[in-house]
């Protein structure tokens, strides 16, 4: 591929906002960012079963940052959105929380005494409450019948933000659930022009339950449709293992699409 590491491992990093805090917090300029790179720098860090390092010492899979420090890390969050560029000895704290998860906008990974959450955040451009929106949304889609991750809206300072259960944390044994995305198992690479047909094809040659499987996607597929959620990626879309076969992760980052944009990236 392209970036030079096969799709499986990429997987395992974040995307914008998690990429730009380990570029940050190991001060690396832009010629050491390559993705073997972060790899290694994310080492235990990333979400789902694998770790990475450079010996023959396995990094230990870390533990999230306690839920009770959720307002301080909202706050560095906007801190570090507002300047990028700051380092100080309290932004540990967002580093440790917030170099795994993808995606653009500003999150971190928490636990409390009994589950483990990606806790998403309102972000300083925000021209209105995106948090909520997206907690409706996800409401909404379980209601529909959509196979949609658990989440709950809770207070956050003067905010709000949108926690989702993490579904690479297998409860039973407190293990990890190895996971794929889309866009590795087509092995599309950069731009790519696919669709939820592409995503069912797979689904019936990777799923253990391809019957099951098929039917979350096309529920989901619909209601993408029906609300408008036109960035439907293939990095939306994962499989996971979790010791019983693969099978398709529930759906996550569910949003309309509020601007102009009326058309879906994956074709319909």
């Amino acid at each position: 591929p392209h970036s030079g590491v096969h799709g499986v491992f990429e997987d395992s990093l974040p995307d914008d906002w998690g990429r730009r805090l380990l570029a940050r917090r190991y001060k690396l300029e832009r010629k050491n960012q390559r993705v073997p790179e972060l790899l290694w720098l994310l080492g235990g860090q990333g979400m789902g079963a694998l770790s990475y390092g450079k010996d023959d010492v396995i990094p230990v899979k870390k533990e999230a940052v306690d839920g009770r420090y959720l307002v301080d890390l909202q706050r560095l969050a906007a801190k570090f959105e507002e300047d990028p560029t700051l380092i100080d000895d309290e932004m540990t704290l967002l580093f440790q929380a917030g170099s795994s998860p993808g995606g653009a906008r500003p999150k971190a990974l928490i636990k409390d005494k009994k589950k483990a959450y990606l806790a998403k955040f309102s972000s300083v451009r925000d021209q209105f409450d995106v948090v909520s929106l997206e907690a409706a949304t996800m409401d909404l889609a379980r209601q529909a019948g959509v196979s949609a991750a658990p989440t709950k809206l809770v207070p956050c300072g003067v905010k709000k933000a949108l926690l989702v259960e993490r579904f690479d944390i297998n409860n039973l044994n407190m293990g990890r659930n190895h996971l794929i995305s889309m866009q590795t198992l087509l092995k599309a690479d950069g731009y790519y022009y696919a669709g939820y047909r592409d995503l069912a094809d797979i689904i019936r040659r990777v799923s253990s339950n391809p019957g099951g499987d098929l039917l979350k996607l096309f529920k989901q597929l619909v209601f993408n449709v029906m609300i408008g959620n036109t960035d439907d990626h293939l990095k939306n879309f994962c499989m996971i293992y979790d010791g019983d076969g693969w099978k398709l992760s529930p759906a996550f980052d569910l949003v309309p699409n509020i601007g102009l944009n009326r058309e879906h990236v994956l074709r319909i």
